[in-house]
């Protein structure tokens, strides 16, 4: 099967939003076709928890740690160059080296 990088800007899991409904969903149904990695941010979750949840439909899970104040200070670059808010707030260099590497 083809593999699959699956970014996702929260855990997928547990399930206590509907955001995460979707993540998972779409991993669930991405699993079918695909070998799918998954990446995703947290802000302090517990990892294992996250992992049992969606690790049988997963490959590899990477999981990165990006606190909530350091969002909101990416946030503010929107106001100095011509990214969206979102892509700004969720953007972490460390994350982009290590795509770029894998």
């Amino acid at each position: 099967m083809k593999r699959l990088l699956f970014i996702s800007p929260k855990p997928p899991y547990p399930l206590s939003d509907g955001g995460r409904i979707r993540i998972f969903q779409s991993l669930y149904l991405l699993s079918k076709f695909f070998d799918v990695d998954v990446l995703y941010l947290h802000e302090g979750e517990k990892i294992d928890i996250v992992n049992k949840g969606i690790g049988k439909y997963v490959i590899n899970i990477f999981c990165f740690n990006m606190p909530k104040y350091k969002q909101i200070l990416n946030a503010a670059r929107s106001l100095f160059n011509q990214n969206p808010i979102r892509n700004n707030m969720l953007y972490c260099r460390k994350i982009q080296d290590w795509i770029d590497r894998h």
